[in-house]
């Protein structure tokens, strides 16, 4: 564990600020539950860039969630012979984005299953809409006296 002051109320009195480690702050947030903020705040942004870098800005917003709703929900299997949360942050976060990447392949490899298949179109509905397109055009042409189309006429 990081080294404390020998005498904390020394610290004090000379203005220096007490310092708790991570492991200070989980062992408190079992109290306390909102200290567990406080790890958030000192790692969220390496956690956030770690994920970044694996999957992108979208992704790595909802994965920095998860890993930290989840280690907020083991807290209790940190263990405390480390000072710092990072590494078990990290560790879970790996997981996570492997999760994220698992899931995500998956989804994909439905998708062009679904494809070769022919169960969905690739234009989500635009060459029917260009059809009601054409076919409104062509009455204005034809019929320039009937005015508007209008739906159901």
């Amino acid at each position: 564990m990081h080294e404390r002051c020998i005498c904390e109320s020394t610290c004090r009195e000379r203005g220096i600020p007490s310092v708790s480690t991570d492991s200070d702050i989980i062992e408190r947030s079992h109290r306390e539950p909102q200290a567990f903020g406080e790890v958030f705040d000192r790692h969220a942004r390496v956690v956030e860039s770690f994920l970044r870098r694996r999957l992108g800005a979208d992704a790595a917003e909802d994965c920095l969630s998860e890993t930290f709703l989840i280690a907020f929900r083991r807290r209790g299997s940190f263990d405390r012979e480390w000072a710092s949360a990072r590494p078990w942050l990290l560790g879970i976060a790996v997981r996570v984005a492997g999760r994220h990447r698992a899931t995500e392949a998956k989804h994909w490899r439905a998708v062009d299953a679904s494809a070769a298949r022919g169960e969905h179109t690739s234009g989500g509905g635009i060459a029917e809409a260009d059809g009601r397109v054409d076919a409104a055009s062509a009455i204005r042409i034809l019929a320039p006296d009937r005015g508007p189309v209008q739906e159901g006429s």
